[in-house]
């Protein structure tokens, strides 16, 4: 047999998988690929699995056909195969019996430890299913580690799936304590969505200045100490649209934080001394001010702003006012 590296090491068939297993010939294509699985008839292949070594006879063509990643580790050896991964040996045999059957009954509980295992040994079809269950189940609790896991596994319609609920529910997931264990790829494109439904870019800004405490935090720096603290914000600060801000809310929630340098600073006031449809006279800034899903203090309601985005950071045109929300919301013309 093989360890996972492909070193060959003696192969040891127990005398109990030499005897005869009992193999069912009636019932559908399906049960007999599943009786094929779960009795081990005429297998050539003993799987060892997890640092106890269990011993699984499977068929190597199962094996060969479902997983690009096995077939190559099949490949180079006709012995058995060892893996010695920290894997779990229940999920694992979801896996197997999904390469037999091409069917998974998979629930939430187990979906995403087992998507993650599809996706290691690309298994597609089955990475697909699970994200699909997962979907199926989203809550405010658990969709931040869900959208993590669907970025580091770059699944993209289940980052897409998540990113929605996310940005639907923006205003009560910014203030969740999972927001702040974000990784930092995450949390940027969390804040970078124009999609995302909050009542204005100040909740935004004060849920990324939370992130930045609790970053200062593992990385055991002071976050009472400003330098710190922009040193561990300076990627998510450029995605905050600060220019959507109301001159009030700046000077009064973000410039007296003192995370932005002095003329970060200057531009801004600049700015704001403008009435808002000559800003687009000034040069180009730092900060975005590309439209948002603003909500008002009306429950559901939003209202417009109309706004020309010529690929620069900023040019508005045509804002409107509205009571209870000093952005609004916004068309893109």
């Amino acid at each position: 047999m093989s360890d996972i590296s492909g070193t060959m090491v003696k192969s040891e068939i127990p005398s109990e998988m030499l005897s005869k297993p009992e193999f069912d010939w009636n019932g559908s294509h399906y049960d007999r690929e599943l009786n094929l699985f779960l009795t081990g008839y005429q297998s050539d292949l003993i799987l060892h699995l997890g640092s106890e070594g269990l011993k699984i006879p499977v068929h190597r063509i199962f094996l060969q056909a479902g997983s690009p990643v096995l077939n190559e580790m099949l490949k180079r050896t006709a012995a058995d195969l060892i893996i010695k991964d920290d894997v779990d040996i229940r999920i694992f045999r979801m896996l197997l019996r999904y390469l037999y059957t091409g069917k998974s009954d998979v629930e939430m509980g187990d979906a995403l430890q087992l998507m993650q295992l599809a996706t290691k040994y690309q298994v597609q079809c089955l990475r697909d299913h699970c994200a699909t269950v997962l979907e199926g189940d989203l809550t405010l609790e658990n969709v931040l580690p869900l959208f993590q896991s669907g970025m580091e596994y770059a699944h993209g319609d289940f980052i897409q799936s998540t990113l929605k609920f996310i940005c639907t529910n923006a205003r009560k997931i910014l203030k969740s304590d999972h927001f702040t264990t974000l990784r930092l790829d995450c949390l940027i494109e969390v804040i970078q969505q124009d999609s995302l439904q909050v009542r204005n870019e100040i909740e935004v800004f004060e849920a990324v200045y939370r992130w930045g405490q609790a970053e200062c935090t593992r990385l055991s720096l002071d976050f009472k100490n400003s330098e710190n603290l922009r040193k561990c914000l300076a990627k998510p600060l450029t995605h905050i649209r600060f220019p959507l801000m109301s001159h009030k809310d700046f000077a009064l929630k973000v410039a007296s934080k003192k995370l932005l340098n002095v003329e970060e600073t200057m531009e801004l006031l600049t700015s704001f001394l403008l009435p808002v449809d000559e800003r687009n006279m000034l040069p180009p800034g730092k900060f975005m001010s590309n439209p948002r899903l603003y909500l008002t203090n009306y429950i559901g309601a939003r209202v417009t702003v109309s706004r020309n985005l010529a690929g620069v950071a900023r040019l508005v045109r045509n804002m409107t006012g509205t009571p209870g929300n000093t952005n609004g919301s916004e068309t893109i013309v």
